[in-house]
C-alpha cells in the first residue's frame, strides 16, 4: 500500500487508471495455473491492486473506481478457473472487490447528488 501511494502520489489520474486497467487486463490473460502454494501470494497481489484503486482512485474519482472494481470483478472466472483456491484467499479478494464496488457506487451517487443539489436551474428534457 505504501508503495502504491509513492508510485501514484503525483501521477496524472488518467494515467493511474490506465495503468490499473492494464494490470486488470493481465488477469484475464492469465494462462498459468496458480497452485495452492502460490495462491496466498497471488491473493496478496490482488489485494494490492484493490488497495491501489481504493487509496488512489476512489477518493479522487469514484466513477473511475467504480469502473475499475467492475473490471476486476469480471476477471473472476478466468482467475479462479486457473487457480487452486482451496484456501479461499483468492475468492476473498473478489468478495472484497464487490464490497468496494458498493462503496464506490455510493461515493459516485453522493457526488452526483451534490452536483444536482448545487444546480439552480436544470433544463427539462424528455
Amino acid at each position: 500500500m505504501i508503495l502504491s501511494r509513492l508510485l501514484f502520489k503525483n501521477s496524472d489520474p488518467s494515467a493511474v487508471v490506465s495503468k490499473i486497467e492494464k494490470s486488470i487486463g493481465k488477469l484475464n490473460r492469465q494462462k498459468r495455473f496458480i497452485s495452492y502454494r502460490e495462491s496466498g501470494n497471488f491473493a496478496k497481489s490482488l489485494h494490492c491492486l484493490l488497495d491501489t484503486v481504493e487509496s488512489n482512485v476512489l477518493p479522487k474519482n469514484p466513477l473511475d473506481a467504480l469502473w475499475l472494481f467492475a473490471l476486476f470483478i469480471e476477471t473472476d472466472s478466468s482467475v479462479i478457473g486457473q487457480a487452486d483456491d482451496s484456501s479461499g484467499e483468492i475468492g476473498e479478494c473478489y468478495h472484497r472487490a464487490c464490497k468496494l464496488l458498493g462503496v464506490a457506487s455510493e461515493a459516485a451517487n453522493y457526488l452526483n447528488s451534490q452536483k444536482v443539489r448545487g444546480a439552480h436551474h436544470l433544463p427539462m428534457t424528455f
